[in-house]
């Protein structure tokens, strides 16, 4: 077992392109809003999600408050995804449709038609109840902060070495330990208005990330998602290049890369053996040199299949 030191966080930090953080443009109010009376609402991007939307939806609605509102955003989809939407009787669920692709297009059409706050952004790909979405709308009313998200399980049984490899240096890194904000966002109504209309980015959860003042970000460790990673090589790397692109999109909207590393960067890795770092480095490094070669205008946005698989 080995503990990493200063050129191998170097030679990390160069390859992941981290983004500065500048939310230099949100001003924060010092009278805070209680949402005790009501109902919060969720917004579910959804593209070609039928592998896992059925279970989605019946873990969403366990616990899910009466006065909730869960908002399906289906955008461009091409599978069975709006069949099962439509079959759950609940008027809690609505469902709005755009006929283009697009994660930013979907939550702007589901933005469109919802006033309710706090305002909770849900990939269909996780396993959340109602009854915990709740009980983040209550923790981010008393904390008095703008950003919240629950601390992610991670599973990936029947992964191949390399991609067991892979996902055990990710998740012992400290952008995870930290609390990475993705996968489940929530907002008060201050911390939305931190930037205007939903800008068509790949990395949506970054944006949002990086429009929220770092003191107004809380991670509740006491409520727990389980999400699924890749279990194949392939994906990975497909995950890796559309990380990449959306990093390059996010500078190219004025966002600042922060290349060199900071005394409290992060540390890759732990003290995972060099093999699985290795490994890590490798994928990474791949990845973002097919962005390089990926014109943003032509990228598709592709879909794991291998996490979706259980």
């Amino acid at each position: 077992m080995l503990e990493y030191t200063r050129p191998i966080e170097a030679a990390l930090e160069l390859i992941e392109l981290q983004l500065s953080e500048d939310a230099s443009n949100c001003k924060v109010d010092t009278a805070k809003t209680s949402y005790a009376s009501v109902g919060f609402a969720v917004i579910v991007p959804v593209y070609n999600e039928a592998a896992v939307l059925e279970r989605f939806l019946r873990l969403i609605r366990d616990g899910l408050p009466p006065d909730a509102q869960v908002v399906v955003a289906l955008n461009g989809c091409t599978d069975a995804s709006a069949t099962i939407v439509a079959s759950v009787s609940d008027a809690r669920i609505r469902t709005v449709e755009t006929i283009r692709p697009g994660k930013a297009r979907g939550i702007r059409a589901a933005e469109a038609i919802t006033d309710r706050f706090p305002r909770f952004y849900v990939d269909a790909d996780v396993e959340i109840r109602g009854s915990d979405l709740s009980r983040l709308a209550a923790r981010l009313a008393t904390s008095n902060a703008m950003m919240i998200s629950p601390r992610a399980a991670f599973r990936y049984e029947g992964a191949t070495c390399f991609a067991k490899a892979f996902n055990d240096v990710w998740i012992a890194s400290n952008y995870i330990r930290n609390g990475a904000f993705q996968y489940v966002i929530g907002l008060s109504e201050k911390g939305r208005a931190c930037w205007g209309e939903m800008p068509d980015v790949l990395a949506d959860d970054t944006f949002m990330r990086l429009s929220v003042p770092p003191e107004e970000r809380i991670i509740a460790d006491e409520i727990q998602i389980i999400v699924r990673l890749p279990t194949r090589w392939r994906p990975i790397i497909r995950v890796r290049r559309r990380i990449a692109l959306g990093l390059r999109q996010l500078r190219s909207l004025g966002y600042q890369p922060r290349e060199a590393v900071a005394p409290s960067g992060p540390r890759i890795g732990g003290s995972q053996p060099w093999p699985k770092v290795a490994i890590y480095i490798l994928g990474v490094m791949i990845g973002r040199i097919w962005a390089y070669t990926t014109p943003l205008r032509t990228y598709e946005w592709g879909k794991d299949q291998s996490s979706r698989a259980h």
